[in-house]
Parts: structure tokens; C-alpha cells; sequence
């Protein structure tokens, strides 16, 4: 029979497993701390770096935007996931992922009468994948949200969604303060005007509701469209131009039809498109706009209005290029004298008579 254990061994015992479920408890401590630093919950990754209330999902914002019944939903599921893996596109959308490091989730559209045009707003999400800085966001992802912004109000100038009507030309981004990881802020593109006819000038801004719209980054950006969708949007533009002309009255509001939710539904467009697997884009914008195809009646009335456009040189210019064309005309006349000239000299160098002798031909006949 064993002898009973020493209460000095048994205080040492129970000391031991105490420290070890300490160690444990410090350890699974150290593992849901690093849980929530590299793999954030929904609920963190959706709510704003600001003030909202936290018995909600999302930030008080969002929610009133969500319910607001003004402006229509911009249809952008091409951009999802699955219709991208349907269509044979190679890759994810590169702000419309569920993987995008910063991620927009959809754009509503609205008229705004004091430019008598449209804009589009959107909700940001950006996660830790944007990172640049410590717990700052790149700036490049800032950019890209400026070009993404103006791509799609280009696409809606003619309060209609066109897709690939044109493309951003001009981005130019001025950021005012950073942004940190796991914010959800505004995305706004405002359409302010169309200048020579192909240009639509867009301002864009990356805001915050929560702190009074605070402005995080803006831009200056150039949409160009396409021939054909510059020739629809002319009666809209003049017709414009005519409201802003007058005493101040602004155009009736457009009618933007029943409210809808932010489920959005998009009907694949057939014909030659990007889901077509022989669809081959171009790789710059042609005569006629980005790689469409062009009726002939179409080609015709651009021809045409190339045609009607087109200025003749003044007389000044005329007079110059009759002087150029007559001066041309006696070079190549004084070249062709001379050339024919050594050629005579040529023919009396090899001439029989010369090669025999005057002299000799004189003394045999006397």
C-alpha cells in the first residue's frame, strides 16, 4: 500500500494544472485576438470608422439610403461574380467582386436640377486586402474609385444605362484626407456638362454621411463617348443648353418611374458583346466609336457631317500653294533640261566620226 502524498506534493500538483490552464486560457486569448485582426466578421467589415448606431447591420446612412424611394437602381450584375463565370469573362470585376479589396456594391441613379444632368452614388466597402499603410487605405484604390465612379456616370449621361458607350479619359485625383481599413463610405459621381460634343465633364467625391459629408478624395474627369452615343445624346444636350439659356426656370423633374429595391435585375444584351466568345475589342477608339458596328446609313450621316464641316483654305493659303506647285513645276522642268542636255554631251562624246578623226578621214579622201 502506497503511502498518501505529501500535502507540500499535492500544493504542487494542483499549482501545476493551474498554470497550465492559464496558459491555455492565454493562448486561445492570443488566437481570437489574431482571429479578429486577419479574418474580420461581417458585422465589423460592413460598419463604418464613424458614428452609427450598433444595433444595426450596417451604418445609419446606408440604411436611409437603402430606404430611400427617390432615384432608380443602375444595373450593374454583369459586374457579379456568376454572370462573369457564365460568359466566359477571364477574371473577377476589379471593384464589383465580392473579393475586391475595395468594393462598390451598387449605384443609384439620381437628377440633380442644378445641373439639369445626373449622378450616381454608391456604397463603399473597403477591407484589409486595400491596405497600405497601417491600418490606412492605398491611395491607389482611391483613384480607382474615382475612375469607376465616372466610367458609370458616363454610361448614364442620357439618364439611361449604355453600357461600353465610352471610356474615361481624364482622372484627376486630389485626396483631402485618408481613409482607414474597414470604412464604408459614399461614392459620388456628378455629371456637370458635355463640351464638344463627345466630352462629359464629371466631378467625382469619395464623402463620408457619418461625419457631415466629410470629403475624403475628389476628381476632375473626362468621359468620352462613342459616335454613336454622342449622336443620340445631341437633342438632349440642346435642349439643355435651351432651359439653361432661359430666365432661371428649371426643366420639369424627370420621371424616374416606381421605386425600386436595391435587388437588381440585368438582362444579358445579345448580339456582338463581350459575353460573345468571337467579340474581340479594339484596342483604341476607331472612326466610329469603340468598336461598334456602324450601319451604313450611320457612316453615311457622319460622312456627311464631316463634310459639312469642313473649312476650305483661305486665298492667302491658295496663293502660297500655287506659288509652291509653280515653283515645283520649274525644278523639276530645269532638271529635265539639264538631264536632257547631258545626254547630247554624251552622244557627241561617243559619236563614230569623233572616234575615228576629222583629220584622218580628210587626208585619205585627198
Amino acid at each position: 500500500m502506497d503511502p498518501p502524498a505529501s500535502p507540500t506534493a499535492e500544493q504542487g500538483a494542483e499549482g501545476k494544472i493551474k498554470e497550465l490552464q492559464e496558459l491555455v486560457e492565454k493562448q486561445q486569448e492570443e488566437i481570437l485576438a489574431l482571429k479578429e485582426k486577419y479574418e474580420p466578421t461581417t458585422d465589423k467589415f460592413r460598419k463604418a470608422a464613424g458614428t452609427y448606431d450598433t444595433s444595426d447591420e450596417v451604418p445609419v446612412w446606408v440604411q436611409a439610403m437603402e430606404e430611400n424611394i427617390e432615384g432608380s437602381v443602375v444595373d450593374t450584375t454583369f459586374n457579379t461574380d456568376d454572370y462573369r463565370s457564365a460568359n466566359r469573362f477571364k477574371g473577377l470585376d476589379y471593384m464589383h467582386s465580392s473579393v475586391s479589396p475595395a468594393r462598390v456594391s451598387g449605384y443609384r441613379l439620381f437628377e440633380t436640377p442644378n445641373t439639369n444632368w445626373f449622378k450616381v452614388e454608391g456604397v463603399v466597402q473597403f477591407n484589409k486586402n486595400c491596405e497600405g499603410a497601417k491600418a490606412w487605405v492605398h491611395r491607389g484604390a482611391l483613384c480607382a474609385l474615382m475612375d469607376d465612379a465616372a466610367n458609370w456616370a458616363g454610361y448614364n449621361v442620357s439618364g439611361n444605362l449604355d453600357l461600353f458607350s465610352g471610356f474615361t479619359r481624364k482622372v484627376d485625383v486630389t485626396i483631402s484626407r485618408p481613409v482607414r481599413v474597414d470604412s464604408v463610405l459614399k461614392l459620388v459621381g456628378q455629371i456637370m456638362e458635355v463640351k464638344r460634343r463627345t466630352d462629359v465633364i464629371i466631378q467625382c467625391s469619395l464623402i463620408d454621411p457619418a461625419y457631415g459629408n466629410a470629403v475624403h478624395a475628389k476628381a476632375d474627369c473626362v468621359f468620352v463617348m462613342g459616335e454613336s452615343a454622342a449622336e443620340m445624346l445631341e437633342p438632349m444636350v440642346a435642349a439643355r443648353q435651351k432651359n439653361r439659356s432661359n430666365s432661371g426656370a428649371s426643366p420639369p423633374p424627370r420621371d424616374l418611374g416606381e421605386a425600386r429595391s436595391w435587388s437588381m435585375t440585368f438582362e444579358a444584351p445579345s448580339g456582338d458583346t463581350m459575353s460573345d466568345p468571337q467579340f474581340r475589342p479594339p484596342n483604341r477608339v476607331g472612326r466610329y466609336g469603340l468598336g461598334q458596328k456602324i450601319s451604313k446609313e450611320v457612316a453615311g450621316k457622319i460622312d456627311e457631317r464631316t463634310a459639312r464641316h469642313y473649312v476650305p483654305p483661305s486665298g492667302s493659303l491658295i496663293k502660297n500653294a500655287e506659288k509652291a506647285t509653280i515653283k515645283k513645276k520649274m525644278q523639276q522642268e530645269a532638271e529635265r533640261l539639264a538631264a536632257q542636255e547631258e545626254q547630247e554631251r554624251e552622244r557627241a562624246k561617243n559619236h563614230p566620226a569623233r572616234l575615228r578623226g576629222w583629220g584622218g578621214n580628210a587626208g585619205g579622201s585627198g
